[in-house]
């Protein structure tokens, strides 16, 4: 089974900082909190919903209105398709629906 850039990095920032035993918070609240400013994953760190809330919310306030256009646009498109996905009736396999 193969592993994804982004699995790899959560799993290191995981080894690294996070313990089971003695750490406060969940993993995602303690690699939150991680201060190794100087590490080249800082910024790709796993975090909480919460954190994630926040910075996108950061984010969006400094968009220009074009961007926020683009964004807002952008947003409406993958929730029509994934509307239709969800609406596709199940595949079938040798003719029997597997719902």
């Amino acid at each position: 089974m193969t592993t994804t850039p982004l699995k790899a990095i959560h799993q290191h920032c995981f080894n690294c900082i996070v313990d089971p035993q003695e750490g406060n918070g969940t993993k995602h609240e303690q690699t939150e909190a991680c201060t190794s400013y100087q590490c080249a994953l800082y910024e790709l760190r796993p975090v909480t919903s919460a954190e994630k809330s926040r910075r996108n919310d950061e984010k969006l306030k400094a968009m220009s209105k074009e961007g926020l256009a683009t964004y807002e646009a952008n947003k409406a498109i993958k929730a029509a398709i994934l509307k239709e996905r969800i609406n596709q009736p199940k595949a079938t396999l040798g003719g029997v629906n597997h719902d």
